[in-house]
């Protein structure tokens, strides 16, 4: 689609007095709720990305709340469903298309389109639209309404189980776009059976909710959420993401140990970085960093996925049972043992992702998790106690890693107590520097 057809395309919405955003005809509701939008996003000004979470736009004076914000949350049934797609065209103004060498992963191209018609005549600035996305998700939260786009419906489901996680399974089916097929994978998160419906649908709700904030970020090194499917598994919801055949970096070490040279190893190291500076700096903890929550991209590019998850998982542990033997070995000290550290909760940080980066970067370089000798109670007292990997030495080159890669690696997993205020290296200045190196 050229860029003047896509121009009438969306600008219409807009422009038009006939015809609103949804196709549908054009009211005065509709104009009123489209000012609306405008008129928080103005009296915002991008007051809300100071928050310590711009997801969260409670009525806390520190998050920049205002009484705009009050009008437009208070939409309820069709027009907050309105002003929810409206917001999510205007926010995300993305494209799917299939790319050239494979239709198993989508690239998606961003356009301004959207947001230019929407925001013509108004003071309206590009710094603006990151208030959408706080502003769309509470939204979403208290109309419990959707974009449309966001629900999606996949085909070819085989029921068959294809791999799966501490908290989910993960099935492949595929979508529609642009008349071609796209392969995709459906995770489906293993509800507790005990839990009554209204518990569970609430979780649900929650869960969707999160992958809703999973679906509005975009970086080329995490994994586009493409929707939410609730249909093929008993009203289940699933989360949709592109099929990766390569798989886990775990699973790429496994199969193609003989392709993985240091350089390779050096570049996985700086797409994860990057990927986590661009989570926390969206205000996202991932939570749960490591080579089975990093997928390898046909490109050879490493993709973070499943960032949330954990969080979500352990602010409903009450409900949940989950079993993350396979995490414990990058579990930052404070999350071990939180009590010893001065810290009340085992809840992720974006410290705890720092350091489950730093053990990240001793598996991608080697293909085994840190210390592959010890079972995981005593990798977890070994951590507790000081203990750290040792300088790794790649199987496939036989090489060491890198002295000063390494030196930057140590300072990522320092511990910290709560009480001395210290902190790890955030991860733009972590990316900032492994990309100087490499």
């Amino acid at each position: 689609m050229s860029r003047k057809v896509l121009w009438r395309a969306v600008s219409s919405p807009f422009k038009s007095k006939k015809i609103g955003i949804d196709g549908e005809t054009r009211t005065d509701d509709t104009d009123k709720i489209e000012v609306i939008i405008r008129e928080a996003l103005e009296a915002r000004d991008g007051r809300a990305l100071n928050s310590h979470n711009p997801n969260d736009i409670s009525n806390d004076p520190s998050t920049g709340a205002t009484e705009n914000d009050s009008a437009l949350l208070q939409l309820r049934e069709d027009r907050a469903q309105y002003a929810i797609d409206c917001m999510d065209k205007v926010r995300s103004s993305l494209f799917f298309h299939l790319s050239s060498h494979s239709l198993t992963a989508a690239k998606l191209h961003d356009d301004d389109a959207y947001w230019i018609a929407f925001t013509e005549g108004t003071s309206l600035k590009s710094n603006n639209r990151r208030d959408l996305r706080p502003l769309l998700v509470k939204l979403c939260q208290r109309s419990n309404r959707y974009p449309a786009a966001f629900q999606i419906r996949t085909t070819n489901v085989n029921r068959t189980k294809r791999c799966g996680g501490a908290f989910s399974d993960v099935f492949n089916g595929s979508i529609m776009i642009d008349r071609r097929k796209m392969n995709v994978a459906l995770k489906r998160v293993r509800w507790p059976s005990e839990l009554g419906r209204r518990q569970l649908e609430s979780l649900q709700k929650k869960f969707i909710l999160e992958a809703l904030i999973w679906s509005k970020l975009h970086h080329d090194n995490i994994v586009p959420l493409l929707g939410i499917d609730e249909r093929q598994f008993q009203n289940l919801p699933c989360i949709v993401l592109p099929w990766y055949e390569f798989g886990s970096l775990c699973t790429y070490w496994e199969h193609y140990s003989g392709e993985v040279t240091t350089k390779r190893s050096y570049s996985w190291m700086c797409d994860v970085a990057s990927g986590l500076a661009y989570l926390h700096e969206e205000g996202v903890i991932h939570g749960d960093v490591r080579g089975d929550n990093i997928l390898i991209h046909n490109n050879g590019r490493a993709h973070l996925t499943d960032f949330g998850l954990a969080v979500y998982m352990h602010e409903n542990s009450h409900s949940f049972n989950s079993n993350r033997a396979g995490a414990v070995r990058f579990l930052a000290p404070e999350q071990l043992d939180p009590e010893v550290y001065g810290f009340t909760s085992s809840r992720p940080t974006v410290n705890s992702d720092v350091f489950s980066f730093a053990f990240t970067c001793i598996e991608a370089f080697t293909g085994e998790k840190p210390f592959p000798s010890l079972d995981k109670n005593t990798a977890r007292s070994h951590i507790l106690a000081g203990g750290r990997p040792t300088l790794p030495l790649s199987p496939v080159s036989k090489e060491l890693m890198r002295e000063d890669i390494w030196r930057l690696v140590c300072e990522c997993w320092l511990e910290i107590y709560h009480s001395q205020g210290h902190e790890r290296p955030r991860m733009v200045d972590v990316t900032s520097s492994l990309r100087e190196l490499v």
